[in-house]
């Protein structure tokens, strides 16, 4: 003989519903539901927000002084100008006092290109030239570590002997390294 058991679910035997038993919980006001729904969306933004803030942290326009840093970037304009001024600066009256200068502030690349360039200046004696360099206008482009990249705008007068001097205007791009607690000039471009 076999057995037959019947199994009641509450609800089913009335003909109601499996959900029938929620009916009585209480339900949220629409007010509440909206109240959560900003609030949730106020965290994602958040959250979204302080990432992007991190990577800006980390990444390489942080780094950069030349964006962040008012003094850095004065204190290199002002040695690069003042060596840029006085190296590009001479006198036939004084060019061993130039080339001290040059090999004082210039380094790598820049104090070759400037030696090379050296024996030239000896023509000034003879020529009785002068040449006056002013730094009309500088700036950073880029101060990262200890290097800083320059854009100068100089006036240069050239006189010779008694003669009127004739100004020419010039850019250079700099390339500067602090070492040995100055700013000394790595390379030179004539723009």
């Amino acid at each position: 003989m076999t057995v037959r058991s019947r199994v009641s679910e509450p609800g089913i035997a009335d003909g109601a519903s499996h959900f029938s038993r929620f009916a009585a919980l209480p339900r949220c006001p629409p007010a509440l539901v909206a109240l959560f729904a900003a609030g949730l969306a106020l965290v994602i933004a958040g959250a979204g927000l302080l990432a992007a803030a991190a990577g800006l942290r980390g990444g390489p326009a942080a780094a950069d002084r030349a964006l962040t840093d008012r003094a850095a970037t004065s204190q290199v304009i002002a040695a690069v100008s003042a060596d840029v001024s006085e190296i590009y600066s001479y006198s036939y009256t004084d060019i061993p006092g130039t080339i001290a200068a040059a090999a004082r502030v210039l380094t790598g690349q820049a104090a070759v290109q400037y030696r090379e360039l050296s024996p030239g200046l000896r023509n000034a004696v003879s020529e009785r030239l002068t040449l006056a360099t002013r730094v009309v206008r500088a700036g950073v482009i880029t101060l990262t570590g200890n290097t800083a990249l320059l854009l100068i705008f100089l006036d240069q007068t050239a006189t010779r002997a008694d003669t009127k001097g004739s100004a020419v205007a010039a850019q250079l791009v700099v390339t500067a390294e602090f070492s040995g607690g100055r700013w000394r000039i790595a390379s030179i471009e004539a723009r």
